[in-house]
């Protein structure tokens, strides 16, 4: 980030230190208004689709990022579908109207990585529904792989 300094674009750098205080509700969540600008965060993504499109464009949203009256019917109707198929087609069709709209235009890049263990199995699996797929009940153990098989 700090290289685009040399660059002949003209913008101005505003690092923001206490995140909760100022920078959360300032540019995340925007509940002191929208503004006008571009800012970058780390995040950690709810699992299920749904709910993190919920959390974001949804006007109830927790990370609210913007919405519309539309994105806010399409989300609710999200997360309160529970057939795994017809909330898939749901969520496709939110990421196409946001795609025109650009309410919240998202930049590729990793975040951090998560490590664990081959014997735990069906971990990070998202099966549809609700965001139980990190669910504890879920999650079986392999004797076959280590650390568990010795060999």
């Amino acid at each position: 980030m700090f290289q685009m300094r040399n660059l002949s674009i003209k913008w101005k750098l505003n690092l923001i230190q206490n995140y909760f205080a100022e920078w959360f509700p300032r540019y995340h969540n925007q509940s002191n208004g929208t503004f006008s600008g571009v800012t970058i965060s780390l995040s950690n993504l709810a699992e299920d689709p749904a709910n993190y499109l919920f959390s974001y464009y949804n006007s109830r949203g927790t990370l609210r990022q913007g919405s519309d009256s539309t994105l806010d019917e399409l989300t609710s109707k999200a997360v309160q579908e529970f057939d795994a198929k017809k909330r898939q087609s749901i969520v496709h069709e939110i990421q196409r109207y946001e795609g025109g709209k650009n309410f919240f235009p998202r930049l590729g890049g990793g975040t951090g990585f998560s490590l664990g263990w081959p014997a735990v199995r069906n971990r990070e699996v998202f099966r549809g529904g609700t965001a139980r797929s990190q669910a504890i009940s879920t999650l079986w153990l392999d004797p076959t792989k280590a650390p568990l098989n010795k060999a």
